[in-house]
């Protein structure tokens, strides 16, 4: 720190001890804490070095210092940005070829392995072999489903996301899903339940991902919630016309202190009932923050409402902008409706 002002002595002046004094090397911080800085600011304080006074230090030499201080700090700032978001970049460069370079090799593993256990070119013996294939498909799409939920996000974090909007039937949606978690939910003893208003309206979304985003959510809670309990499904308007989506399951919830960590990607709960739907390792921490990232893509706003032992409730509610013709009202009725086995309860 050199804050002059034109008023030092000739070189060589050694500082009295009775005027008060600060070296020249004095970091700004500490001298701003100083509890009798006013003071000194008033009296004026000599800038030292080696003992020798080289300068003095008045209100305009500090703020000269100060604003030395903060184009330094300004001109870091700017430099640190260019270089976050040079590495972001190629992180996501890295993660798309990355993707692109495992995603053919898995392709191949999944199809072929589905060929085999479907017993084209004949029966698989011994019969145990056919266990180890279908462990090898299962492995194999749950890596290519991993490689789809990074590069996702990877592309939300990059801004490089593109939705292919359009009219979207949530309830078509809902139905598509409880056909693919079909097989899932009846090996768990989990009945799936829709419960949708006969009007509901289209919604302006990526339909592709409004699809995702209830896999993930019903795959969550069928995984998460009690055998012989249900998973629920619901849509209505709300009476702002916005779109409220829920799922709702029946688990061993999440204490408040928890919703946030499991909205970050990559973190888990792992403390859960040993033996409940809930204990042990809850996959790779990446479905809820995709979740999350998507449904703000769409302008949205994503919420869990749990409590331990009450289950959970997974809340999407997308705003009334999206919603095509929807009119707002204090309530919108619901009619619960059973379809075949095959379809809902699974």
């Amino acid at each position: 720190m050199q804050p002059l002002d034109g008023s030092a002595p000739p070189a060589g002046t050694p500082a009295t001890g009775g005027r008060p004094c600060l070296p020249a090397d004095t970091p700004l911080d500490q001298l701003l804490n100083r509890p009798d800085f006013d003071h000194l600011l008033e009296t004026g304080l000599w800038v030292t070095e080696e003992g020798t006074a080289i300068g003095q230090l008045t209100a305009a030499t500090l703020v000269q210092a100060l604003a030395r201080q903060a184009r330094t700090a300004a001109g870091e700032r700017d430099t640190a940005r260019r270089v976050l978001a040079r590495m972001q970049q190629e992180r996501a460069m890295l993660i798309a070829n990355l993707s692109h370079e495992l995603r053919t090799p898995l392709n191949a593993i999944v199809g072929y392995s589905d060929l085999i256990r479907s017993a084209v070119l004949g029966r698989i013996e011994p019969p145990l072999y056919g266990d180890y294939v279908d462990a090898i498909h299962d492995s194999g799409l749950h890596l290519v489903s991993l490689l789809d939920a990074i590069l996702d996000l990877s592309k939300i974090q990059a801004n490089e996301m593109q939705l292919q909007e359009g009219p979207v039937s949530v309830v078509m949606a809902m139905h598509v899903v409880t056909r693919i978690l079909r097989a899932i939910a009846r090996n768990r003893d989990v009945r799936l339940e829709c419960r949708v208003p006969s009007d509901l309206p289209l919604l302006n979304a990526d339909e592709r991902i409004v699809r995702q985003l209830l896999l993930n959510l019903v795959g969550n809670a069928i995984k998460f919630t009690r055998p012989g309990t249900e998973v629920t499904l619901s849509a209505r308007i709300t009476s702002r016309g916005a779109m409220r989506i829920e799922v709702r399951d029946r688990g061993p919830g999440i204490a408040p202190e928890q919703i946030a960590v499991v909205l970050q990607p990559f973190k888990q709960l792992t403390d859960g009932p040993a033996g409940s739907a809930g204990g042990g390792l809850r996959g790779t921490g990446l479905g809820l923050p995709l979740v999350k990232a998507l449904t703000e893509l769409h302008d949205g706003q994503f919420r869990l409402i749990s409590r331990p032992g009450r289950g959970t409730r997974a809340v999407i509610t997308m705003p009334s902008a999206r919603v095509l013709g929807a009119k707002p009202h204090d309530a919108q009725g619901e009619f619960r409706f059973t379809r075949a086995t095959q379809d809902l309860y699974l």
